[in-house]
């Protein structure tokens, strides 16, 4: 049974860009439409598609959406921001038109929202990554980092923007997206709304997110170095002293290096990743491995996130059959590009 909305003073409103994704923007849909908490409004916002997208959301003729049309293409993040003007709700959800929600999404965050409201900004939702239609078997921790703030200056442990959900008035109060970054957007909003009051985590893996094999921003190497210089500049620097994870902030930029062909670069990042923290051998070796012997970045994240994957269901089995214990998820880690 769905609650009424309003029915805990909570409303959402989920933004979903959209440029030709006639193939999955029917799922993204749907996924909102089975919430358990309904959403308010949902906001699609096409950005010159040149399939049957706009046809698909047509045909849809659902109350809760409302559909706009970019007059030309003005990419993702304007498009965002047009959808967050729009909305009448007091949070904003939003939805990459590829990846999907679980039906509880919503109704989670609601109820975390009840229970703490008065100083949280941003919500941000576990994820599990989705790989040739298959979702891992384990997904990101976020909870267990202790101070969100000072981790967001090391890697965009977050996520992306379908796990961002956030108060409207404060968002656009900041600007909202930065139109002009060429990736790392998410990040920087993150990184701003941390700014202004508190993140907070919602558990459950309640977001899909789907590692695309084709026009995709995080695999572009020259649009993530803009954006990684960007973030370096405006926020991990910004004339102080950096106290944060050395160990994390060097793999974010090795995984960087590997996507620009820096080879060099990226071993050097990865040996001094492993000096600091050698624990972490597992981790770096397979990043050490799989970017020795992949072809191209995607593949090499492919393989990273697979080998993840297949550790930890390895360290949940060994921990089960030791101690009859719940297994465990894994944190997210600098494999997941912003």
């Amino acid at each position: 049974m769905q609650k009424a909305i309003g029915q805990d003073g909570i409303d959402f409103a989920v933004i979903i860009p959209t440029f030709n994704r006639a193939d999955t923007i029917d799922e993204a849909i749907s996924s909102v439409l089975r919430q358990t908490h309904p959403a308010k409004e949902i906001i699609v916002v096409d950005d010159g598609s040149t399939d049957d997208t706009v046809r698909r959301l047509t045909e849809m003729d659902h109350p809760l959406i409302k559909v706009l049309v970019n007059e030309r293409n003005m990419g993702a993040t304007a498009s965002r921001n047009r959808g967050a003007r729009a909305a009448t709700a007091e949070w904003i959800a939003f939805l990459d038109s590829d990846d999907t929600w679980h039906p509880e999404k919503l109704a989670a965050e609601s109820t975390l929202i009840a229970s703490e409201r008065s100083d949280i900004v941003a919500v941000a939702a576990n994820h599990r990554l989705v790989i040739d239609g298959r979702a891992g078997a384990s997904s990101t921790a976020k909870e267990f980092v202790a101070d969100v703030a000072t981790k967001l200056r090391t890697e965009n442990f977050l996520g992306t923007c379908s796990c961002m959900t956030a108060r409207r008035e404060p968002f656009l109060a900041i600007g909202g997206f930065d139109e002009h970054l060429k990736s790392c957007q998410d990040w920087d909003v993150w990184l701003r709304m941390a700014e202004t009051g508190r993140i907070a985590i919602s558990k459950p893996a309640h977001v899909f997110y789907r590692l695309n094999t084709r026009d995709c921003i995080s695999t572009d190497g020259r649009k993530r170095q803009s954006g990684h210089l960007h973030i370096w500049k405006s926020h991990i620097r910004r004339g102080r002293e950096f106290r944060g994870d050395r160990t994390s902030l060097a793999l974010t930029f090795a995984d960087l290096c590997h996507n620009r062909h820096k080879r060099r670069s990226f071993r050097k990042l990865c040996r001094y990743a492993l000096k600091r923290e050698p624990r972490r051998f597992r981790q770096i070796g397979a990043m050490l491995w799989h970017g020795s012997t992949a072809q191209d970045y995607l593949t090499y994240r492919r393989r990273m996130e697979q080998t993840l994957d297949f550790m930890q269901r390895l360290r949940s089995s060994i921990g089960l059959r030791r101690s009859g214990s719940a297994p465990r998820t894994r944190e997210a880690t600098a494999v997941t590009p912003a």
